[in-house]
């Protein structure tokens, strides 16, 4: 009976050995893979422009089932015309409802726009005709606004798509003439939820 569990222990011990390292090789090819597509992003061809997008509330704090506006922001750090500005906004439906997504004036009419629940995105493309549309430095555009409702306590969070989680959903400027993309800066809307 102990020479039994003698031979299994020199079997078992060899497999957990092996499954341990081909797991932590599955692992660090995963981590490497991720690095690689982060690298390509950054690799592809910029503008020396840059442009915020910011996502604005008037608080901080709002009540469960009472709604609120969030506006879309953006302006350039220099002049810069723009062909085309895809916005994709994050956020999680199981913590809030959104309506009312609004183009404000500033941008032409969107190309498309819409709240996608099965993406759990708000969806703004413009594309610009003729000489593009100028961004100037310094001046802040409220580009397009939605309502959010709060309907459990807790945080709403929303952020733009940089493409990580949603290789088809990627926020995007393009300047005019060069068709380089502008890089930008955003922030992250937190919103506390209270009962």
């Amino acid at each position: 009976m102990k020479m039994n569990k003698i031979n299994l222990l020199r079997i078992l011990i060899p497999l957990v050995a092996v499954l341990v390292i081909a797991e932590s090789i599955y692992l660090v090819a995963s981590l490497v893979n991720k690095n690689k597509v982060a690298v390509e992003q950054v690799n592809s061809p910029v503008s020396e422009n840059q442009m915020n997008i910011s996502l604005v509330s008037e608080a901080e704090k709002y009540l469960v089932g009472e709604p609120f506006l969030v506006k879309v922001v953006m302006d350039a750090q220099k002049d810069v015309l723009v062909d085309a500005v895809n916005l994709y906004v994050q956020y999680n439906p199981g913590q809030a409802t959104v309506s009312e997504l609004t183009s404000l004036e500033a941008l032409p009419q969107p190309t498309f726009a819409k709240i996608s629940d099965k993406k759990d995105m708000i969806v703004l493309n413009y594309y610009i005709e003729n000489d593009g549309y100028a961004f100037l430095a310094q001046q802040p555009i409220e580009v397009a606004s939605f309502m959010v409702t709060p309907t459990k306590l807790g945080e709403i969070k929303m952020d733009l798509s940089t493409g990580i989680e949603d290789k088809d959903s990627v926020t995007m400027i393009v300047e005019n003439g060069t068709s380089l993309v502008v890089p930008f800066i955003s922030n992250s809307l937190s919103i506390e939820v209270l009962e």
